[in-house]
């Protein structure tokens, strides 16, 4: 086990070593999601913005069972839906519905976009304010602080980079058995989108590695 280091951070940082950036985004993070925010997002962009809590929360949130419902109704597509959605009174951030039309693998879909994205310039508006599950992005460690989560739509240069890696990384140690044959797969079909739960022990080896044999950091 590592010692306690925030895993989000390490990881993020190694992709700025590798050069990893995303300046060639395609949105994807931005774009038809479910956004979490809780009180102390809120309280970060409420002060940036100049607005009271409950200004914000009215102009820029909803109830994700709310969400939820009406998304049911009307079918409207979503990238993501978090498996605790059974949860009362999360609330998450209301994207902006458009005529913009984005690529979800073969299918296309009208597109949502976060209110705090700017199209014309493809950044963050709000970014050094940004809510805790875009700093985490693509990466989340699950609720049974085991397993470790890696996000992957294809156009997501920093998790796709990391996946490469990774594999690449992990296929040496024989004494693992690991998802690498469905990573490898999907990373090759450069068409996909799922979630890879990984042994959080695992992620921990392989930034072991990167440290002792790669001389990162």
């Amino acid at each position: 086990m590592m010692a306690q280091v925030d895993l989000y951070e390490v990881l993020h940082n190694l992709s700025k070593h590798y050069g990893d950036n995303c300046s060639n985004c395609k949105e994807v993070c931005c774009v038809n999601k479910i956004l979490k925010v809780n009180l102390e997002d809120i309280q970060k962009m409420s002060k940036l913005l100049g607005i009271t809590l409950w200004e914000f929360r009215k102009k820029y949130t909803t109830l994700l069972n709310t969400f939820l419902k009406e998304a049911a109704q009307t079918g409207k597509k979503i990238l993501s839906v978090e498996k605790e959605t059974e949860e009362k009174n999360i609330r998450i951030l209301k994207f902006i519905s458009t005529e913009a039309v984005f690529n979800l693998g073969e299918k296309k879909v009208k597109a949502s976009y976060c209110p705090f994205y700017a199209r014309d310039t493809h950044r963050c508006t709000i970014h050094d304010s940004r809510p805790k599950a875009c700093r985490h992005y693509p990466y989340r460690l699950m609720p049974d602080d085991e397993t470790f989560e890696v996000r992957k739509v294809s156009t997501c240069i920093i998790s796709d980079n990391f996946l490469r890696r990774f594999v690449k990384v992990i296929s040496s140690f024989k004494d693992v058995k690991t998802i690498t044959d469905k990573i490898e797969k999907d990373l090759k079909s450069k068409q996909y989108f799922d979630h890879y739960p990984i042994p959080k022990s695992l992620v921990e080896r392989y930034i072991k590695y990167e440290i002792s044999e790669n001389k990162v950091f």
